[in-house]
């Protein structure tokens, strides 16, 4: 028989509506600011209203949640009966999230939480959830051999992501005015992934997307 861990990640997990509904998952809403006004994610406002806001010109950033925030779903879980539970937060290299749950962690007394540093973000993030669910949840892994699992989980995945337009991320800060504009003009789009430290890092350039 299983044990009862519940599982919580932060909404840039971009976990399916499936596994969201299920009894021992959480999601901890991060915060997006649109035109001066904050939204919580998934929740008041959607990745397709975000993506039609930077379609528009428009430009908006995220934040992590607030404390209260974070021991609201503590109580949620503890509420359903859990005395263990897996946190997972989107890389510590773009986000304070996983040094905020950290410490909040540390003051729950009632409640044993393993913080996990995903180093990933967005469906990989989301995919290491799943997949130490499903082996908790047959048996496979049990509370003690989380730690050890996560990290060999951690360490076979492989992200890669690409960008149709590098505008937000010289609207970011992440890259200059110039580079863009090449980059833009010349059509090319880069290819992402994480570093072993949760940095995202350029992997290789490609002239549009049919490649």
């Amino acid at each position: 028989m299983s044990e009862k861990i519940a599982f919580i990640a932060d909404s840039c997990a971009d976990l399916p509506k499936e596994i969201q509904e299920k009894e021992n998952v959480f999601v901890l809403p991060v915060i997006v600011s649109v035109e001066g006004k904050e939204y919580l994610d998934g929740v008041e406002i959607s990745a397709e209203t975000v993506y039609h806001q930077q379609s528009q010109g428009g430009l908006p950033t995220t934040s992590l949640p607030t404390g209260a925030m974070v021991e609201k779903v503590f109580t949620s879980v503890l509420e359903k009966g859990y005395e263990k539970a897996v946190l997972f937060t989107m890389s510590s290299a773009i986000s304070g999230t996983w040094n905020l749950c950290r410490l909040l962690c540390e003051d729950c007394k009632q409640l044993e939480c393993l913080v996990f540093d995903s180093k990933m973000a967005s469906l990989a993030e989301g995919a290491l959830l799943v997949e130490l669910m499903e082996e908790v949840e047959a048996g496979a892994v049990d509370w003690e051999g989380i730690p050890a699992r996560l990290m060999e989980l951690q360490k076979n995945t492989f992200p890669y992501f690409g960008i149709d337009t590098l505008e937000f991320l010289q609207k970011n800060g992440r890259i200059g005015k110039a580079t863009a504009f090449a980059g833009n003009l010349l059509n090319v789009m880069p290819i992402l992934s994480f570093d072993e430290n949760g940095v995202i890092t350029p992997v290789e350039k490609v002239r549009g997307r049919k490649k």
